[in-house]
């Protein structure tokens, strides 16, 4: 028999726990029958915060003794962890022993693992030395509760217990004796310790269970809770199931039961046991190790995993900030209707009591304005939000308590905490698309009150069928809530003024000086000369590279490609990208070359085609061949009429030049308004700074064009083109070839007649829906300014067409991007009204 036990001692071994376990849980769940959850419910609305918390406190604390363990094993094997470290991994080590040691192999197993595999007989003899001394404290519990037993303070059913409570104090003589002769090379203050740290291991357990006890307010003196504690724990140590789950607990129900205790409060007080002494020590322990594991993580991936995962959470906690505000709203202004839709009710964090109106709406409102600015990561709503969400705790204990509501909320806090990184932009600057729709969330909460108040009026609804749920109960709460309504614009405005701030914006206003030095040192291209009308700011990068650029709302409106020094693009958009960013702004780069487009792809931007810029191959252009006879006889024909081709330097202009220009300019432009930004409106400052090409005859001027140096011989091009009405046909064609024969003579290579808006953009079926909706705005654009026939006219010119771009954020609505250039480049036309 003694072989065949020896033999098939594995599967005995798991046929013992199966049928230990089975039994448990058979008794377990007969228990479970006869309790009633209504009465466990009201035992849990008795406990309140400071009660959990307390029992939480202590359970956490009875776990700090067993942390001496691994300090004396990390003595005794020779090892050097850092303190910190050490304490972090023995936590977790003795947390998931707790719930799954299988009589130590878990700890064995983890410990191993971690000290080392090298010199493992060594390691192994040294942890088998430390944990002999596990149980000792046990031991000892046994004993005292032997000798209580005699001394007459339990009563005769606790007694019963004795053979279990000799059984473990017969293990701490067995230490004793076994100490002296068998654990070679631990020392006596070694052995003293781990006897004193078994001790105040199993104290922890003691204290755990007798303050739970005291929080449910059972009347059970302390001795006796000693001996069924202990009696029990010796009991589920020897079924060898995994932290005595099930045998250990119905040892103590049925002990408590007998004893007097309700099966509802036996139930609750085991519960909060198993969970305040194994299940939340071990979330914080694997919490900690996921912590750290994390660092290790990000650190070898340099920082990406922790900034994408707080960029995910930013966006989560923005949303649920946001949707929080809305419901709480809600249940303020019509309460009713989530007691009649259920999934209403479900789905929302708030209980739909009509409580306190004001602070409700107060509440809701100052969540819906601080999820745009947590949305926007502007750092001056991190105090407020937190505050905020303080707040919401506080009303929430006060008033309307929900451990669902609460739990949201500290998850909220905790997560606006490790998210604090996010907020970095130092203002907050309403877009377009946030005003719309956060005006529209505001004003149906608003109007849905007020009328939702009126519908409620008794001599409204008396002669009037209203839903239910619409009514509230009386109009002295809908009036506090109107008062709420006041109170809470109020409060908006000043929290929006606080986080505006003092408005701050990038770039400077116009430096002639620098802008010229710049230009005049490392050059330009077609667009930079309209740095001079003085309608746009400019920042500069390191004095070698300009960006032009006007602000509308949130919106950053780069005019063109950048002027200077192009070996630095790269570095100067990342530059002013981050700056931007960092105040608020989002930029948008309008009519930009292909190479500066596809570094904004890769920073991040999204494009689309703009339209197409028209050159003039200078070193091929000429008027000979059967093509060009329509435009010999343009030129030959405003020829015999007596007109010439003059360029007029910018020093020789004179006052009475431009009251000519003027008086041009006016005829031309008729009833049409000037159009500025991406265009050149007439302004006598700007057209000062550059040469101006004129088409004369000995009596008057009739047409005028001002040239626009691009500081380099790779490209020329014009600004404004006007003539009187009297001008002679094909003036402007005139104008163009004498400038075409003028830059060819002087070596220019290229001549640029200028951007096309939406040449061949979003025509086709398959173009993107960003291009479509670009195509569709400018449409209507296009009865301001006649893009089709501009297009039509220079194509007779033009040698080869290059595309231009205009690229903006990802986060960035295509449909506000293309109304905010089209109403900065029709924004002179208030201007010129104004004039």
């Amino acid at each position: 028999m003694f072989n065949f036990f020896k033999k098939n001692k594995k599967y005995i071994k798991v046929t013992f726990m199966i049928a230990v376990t089975f039994i448990a849980l058979s008794q377990i769940a007969g228990i479970l029958k006869q309790v009633q959850p209504d009465k466990i419910a009201l035992i849990f609305e008795r406990l309140n915060f400071v009660d959990l918390v307390i029992i939480v406190v202590v359970g956490m604390i009875s776990i700090v003794p067993m942390l001496n363990y691994d300090r004396i094993l990390n003595h005794l094997s020779g090892n050097d962890f850092p303190l910190p470290q050490l304490i972090k991994v023995s936590w977790l080590i003795n947390t998931i022993n707790n719930i799954a040691g299988f009589g130590g192999a878990v700890s064995i197993a983890l410990r191993s693992q971690y000290y080392g595999k090298e010199n493992k007989e060594n390691l192994l003899a040294n942890i088998s030395k430390v944990f002999f001394f596990a149980l000792s404290g046990l031991s000892i519990y046994g004993l005292i509760g032997f000798i209580l037993i005699h001394l007459g303070h339990v009563n005769s059913f606790v007694a019963e217990y004795s053979p279990w409570l000799i059984g473990a104090a017969v293990y701490f003589v067995v230490v004793v004796l076994f100490t002296r002769k068998n654990l070679g090379g631990l020392k006596k203050w070694l052995q003293a310790e781990l006897l004193v740290t078994s001790f105040l291991e199993w104290s922890g357990v003691m204290l755990t269970f007798i303050v739970i006890g005291q929080v449910l307010g059972v009347d059970l003196s302390i001795s006796t809770l000693i001996v069924l504690v202990t009696a029990s724990s010796v009991i589920g140590i020897i079924s060898m199931i995994p932290g005595g789950l099930g045998s250990f607990d119905v040892m103590m129900m049925l002990g408590l039961i007998r004893l007097g205790v309700s099966q509802e409060i036996a139930f609750i007080w085991l519960l909060l046991y198993r969970l305040s002494y194994y299940l939340i020590p071990l979330l914080v322990g694997i919490l900690s190790w996921l912590f750290t594991t994390g660092q290790e993580f990000d650190k070898r991936f340099n920082g990406i995993p922790i900034n994408l995962s707080k960029e995910v959470l930013h966006k989560v906690i923005s949303l649920l900030i946001g949707i929080t505000g809305g419901f709480l709203v809600l249940t303020a202004t019509v309460p009713e209707v989530f007691n009649r839709f259920d999934w209403l009710r479900r789905i929302s964090p708030w209980n739909a009591n009509l409580i306190a109106e004001s602070p409700k709406i107060i509440l809701g409102f100052l969540l819906i304005i601080t999820s745009r600015a947590l949305k926007n990561r502007v750092s001056r709503a991190y105090i407020p939000t937190l505050v905020i969400e303080l707040a919401m705790i506080v009303y929430i204990f006060l008033d309307d308590f929900s451990w669902y509501s609460i739990v949201l909320m500290v998850v909220l806090f905790l997560l606006t905490l490790f998210t604090r990184s996010e907020l970095y932009r130092e203002q907050l600057v309403l877009s377009y698309e946030s005003i719309i729709v956060d005006s529209f969330v505001i004003i149906f909460l608003m109007l849905l009150y007020i009328v939702v108040g009126t519908l409620s009026r008794p001599a409204y609804h008396l002669h009037h069928k209203v839903t239910d749920f619409l009514l509230f109960p009386s109009e002295k709460l809908w009036i506090s809530g109107l008062i709420g309504i006041f109170i809470v614009a109020a409060i908006w405005m000043l929290y929006l003024h606080y986080l505006q701030g003092k408005k701050q914006v990038i770039g400077i206003e116009l430096d002639e000086a620098v802008a010229l030095d710049i230009l005049t040192t490392y050059g330009g291209n077609t667009q930079s000369q309209l740095v001079f009308m003085g309608d746009k700011r400019m920042w500069v990068y390191e004095d070698r590279l300009l960006i032009q650029f006007a602000i509308r709302q949130d919106k950053i409106l780069v005019m063109g490609t950048p002027s200077g020094d192009m070996s630095c693009l790269y570095d100067a958009l990342l530059a002013f990208i981050e700056a931007s960013d960092r105040l608020g702004y989002r930029p948008v780069f309008y009519e930009i070359d292909e190479k500066t487009t596809l570094i904004l792809h890769e920073l991040g931007y999204h494009f689309i085609k703009q339209g197409e810029e028209g050159h003039v191959k200078l070193g091929d252009f000429t008027l000979s061949g059967t093509k060009n006879k329509s435009k010999r006889q343009a030129v030959n024909q405003v020829e015999k009429a007596g007109y010439r081709l003059e360029i007029i330097e910018s020093e020789a202009l004179t006052s009475a030049d431009f009251v000519r220009f003027r008086e041009i300019s006016d005829e031309w432009l008729g009833k049409r308004k000037e159009k500025g930004f991406s265009l050149g409106y007439f302004d006598e400052t700007y057209l000062s700074k550059a040469p101006i090409a004129i088409v004369r005859s000995d009596e008057k001027i009739v047409a005028f064009a001002n040239i626009m140096p691009t500081y380099s011989k790779e490209f020329v091009t014009i600004d404004l083109m006007r003539h009187t009405n009297d001008a002679p046909n094909g003036v402007m064609d005139f104008l163009f070839i004498k400038l075409f024969e003028y830059f060819q003579a002087q070596g220019i290579e290229k001549f640029d007649l200028g951007m096309t808006p939406l040449a061949n953009v979003g025509v086709s079926r398959r173009s993107f829906v960003s291009e479509r909706i670009a195509n569709l705005i400018y449409q209507f654009g296009d009865s301001l300014y006649n893009f089709e026939g501009l297009r039509n006219y220079k194509k007779k010119y033009v040698t080869s067409w290059e595309p231009r771009y205009t690229a903006y954020s990802h986060n960035a609505n295509i449909s506000f991007v293309m109304l905010a250039l089209l109403l900065q480049d029709n924004q002179k036309i208030l201007e010129a009204e104004d004039k």
